[in-house]
């Protein structure tokens, strides 16, 4: 069974902290106030880091370790009237969704948020989430008079990273980047895609019939 490091590093600190409390509880109750103080402080310190790292795993929930580039999805056009299409969406996870569609063109971004080399260190990794699938014009004039539709691909959540990074000066440090990338693609004849992801962005392939 696979173990997030970040989960393990979560345990260690709160490990810690435990031990650091007990000894600190042990030293007051001999009369060492010094010795109980400062080992209340190392271990308040090392419970606060605890509750960050925690923090930051709650807060990336839904979204998807990335390495190298990998298939993030791939996607299934269904040509129904003219104008419209239904785009079936089957993710890496498993999970499916299907939406209908105005224009002549998928549209598909996603927000990748990348660390910086140390935090890789400690077990973060880039993330991604796919954010808004849509349909699109190849005209202009049709992108701003022609029926739009627009759908979110977000994990609800109470407390997201992103919003979090953007936020709070303690997570800045650790990030080097946050972005969004887009593609898109034809879908006349009702074709079918692989879209990919890496810490450049998405890339839509159309697969062989």
């Amino acid at each position: 069974m696979y173990l997030d490091p970040l989960w393990i590093i979560i345990g260690f600190f709160f490990l810690l902290a435990v031990v650091l409390f007990s000894f600190a509880g042990r030293a007051f109750r001999r009369k060492r106030i010094m010795g109980g103080l400062s080992r209340g402080f190392i271990a308040t310190i090392f419970l606060l880091l605890a509750v960050i790292a925690g923090l930051l795993s709650f807060a990336s929930w839904g979204y998807k370790a990335l390495t190298l580039e990998q298939t993030a999805a791939t996607v299934d056009i269904v040509n129904l009237e003219p104008g419209w299409f239904r785009a079936d969406l089957h993710f890496s996870d498993g999970s499916s969704q299907s939406f209908r569609l105005a224009g002549d063109q998928l549209y598909l971004d996603a927000k990748i948020l990348k660390w910086h080399p140390y935090a890789n260190l400690v077990g973060f990794k880039t993330l991604y989430e796919f954010d808004r699938v849509g349909g699109r014009y190849s005209d202009i004039d049709d992108e701003l008079n022609a029926p739009r539709t627009l759908f979110s691909l977000e994990t609800p959540r109470n407390i997201d990273l992103f919003d979090l990074s953007k936020q709070y000066d303690f997570v800045k440090p650790l990030v080097d980047a946050q972005y969004g990338s887009g593609t898109f693609g034809e879908i006349e004849g009702g074709k079918s895609y692989k879209i990919t992801v890496s810490t450049s962005g998405l890339i839509m392939r159309e697969l062989a019939p």
